[in-house]
């Protein structure tokens, strides 16, 4: 079996490219480690300083493993990335002291705070037979994961109800300190591919419309699949279905 994926995703109405804060791994076309492949989205928390690159060295340090998706090797994902993004921050910091812009006084409660992010991992796997996949997924915050079968929703990760999206998500800290309880409340889960699945993950903002416009009846993957993504998410923001907040859509199709 094959897997074809492809990511979008847009900044906040009226930002920049630059301030888009979400991440995602892979960039390119999904590449297969004996069987296997990766994938993960994060949002970074906007309150909190340097979330746009502390959610890119999670997703890729994710993506990068080949440990099975377990509570055990999910707390060393999250240490690894905590060590490279420190190593991150210090050629930050040197970088600016280079370029005339040290950090200002008024930085520094925020530098020590650490960066916040959530973080969604997909695992897809092989089984011996050949005929499907597995998948196993790891979600600390409100970025979910559907499954969609024969034009149905099969599968919905970590987020049951729509209600159930909030202010104060679970989100995981660069200090490694801060993350006790976030890494109490990751949420494990698994399932099979066959061929002709579709899977999504998505950020909170596109999540939470999708989960509500399932709930009323509708099928959002038809849109998503059938619409140009700018067009779509400009057109939900406009009729208040989708906050203005950075968006990431991962589609991926099993062949």
């Amino acid at each position: 079996m094959k897997v074809e994926a492809k990511t979008y995703w847009l900044p906040k109405k009226g930002n920049q490219i630059s301030e888009y804060e979400d991440a995602f791994y892979p960039k390119g076309v999904p590449r297969s480690r004996k069987g296997a492949w990766r994938f993960a989205v994060s949002d970074g928390a906007s309150e909190s300083m340097l979330s746009g690159p502390w959610a890119e060295i999670l997703v890729k340090t994710f993506c990068r493993s080949s440990a099975p998706v377990t509570a055990v090797s999910v707390r060393g994902i999250v240490a690894r990335a905590a060590k490279a993004y420190e190593s991150w921050l210090e050629e930050y910091l040197r970088r600016r002291e280079r370029e005339g812009r040290p950090v200002q006084w008024y930085e520094e409660p925020g530098l020590q705070a650490g960066a916040y992010a959530t973080l969604l991992g997909l695992s897809l796997a092989s089984d011996p037979t050949g005929e499907s996949l597995r998948w196993e997924a790891v979600s600390l915050g409100d970025s979910c994961l559907f499954q969609v079968r024969d034009g149905a929703l099969i599968a919905n990760f970590a987020i049951g109800n729509s209600r159930e999206f909030g202010s104060r998500p679970v989100l995981i800290s660069s200090r490694p300190d801060k993350n006790g309880t976030a890494l109490s409340r990751l949420e494990l889960g698994a399932g099979e591919c066959l061929s002709g699945d579709r899977l999504y993950l998505m950020t909170d903002a596109m999540a939470a419309w999708f989960l509500r416009e399932h709930e009323s009846g509708n099928t959002p993957w038809a849109a998503l699949e059938g619409s140009d993504f700018q067009d779509l998410v400009d057109r939900l923001r406009d009729e208040g279905l989708v906050r203005n907040d950075d968006v990431t859509v991962t589609c991926i199709r099993v062949v």
